[in-house]
């Protein structure tokens, strides 16, 4: 998770749960919130986001580390639209894992619990 409180320029990474050492995060990184890619697509988007690692820019993957064939899910945390988002959440897995649709709502109802 990338967090920041109101007003911030720069996200603080949360670190969580890692299984996998080809995963990983580098947690004393500074994110710049205006220019991080994650974040604004994440800020631009109404519900996640899936993309491959591949189309992540080489700013991002100087701090989030991910196998080639590699896929993130990206949400903003969103109480609703009046108010400004203070966070996203990232999850990330092998590319050729395939969420159900049955997941993905799981995953999403969390998430915006989590916003909370």
């Amino acid at each position: 998770m990338l967090s920041w409180p109101l007003g911030e320029s720069w996200a603080e990474i949360i670190p969580g749960v890692v299984e996998n050492s080809q995963f990983g995060i580098f947690s004393d990184a500074s994110i710049p919130i205006k220019t991080e890619a994650l974040i604004q697509w994440a800020l631009a988007t109404e519900s996640y986001l899936t993309l491959k690692v591949d189309n992540l820019p080489p700013e991002t993957r100087k701090w989030l580390s991910v196998p080639d064939k590699g896929q993130i899910l990206v949400m903003a945390l969103r109480t609703n639209a009046d108010y400004e988002t203070t966070g996203v959440v990232l999850l990330a897995d092998y590319q050729e894992r395939r969420w159900s649709e049955q997941s993905l709502s799981a995953t999403t109802t969390l998430i915006s619990q989590l916003a909370w």
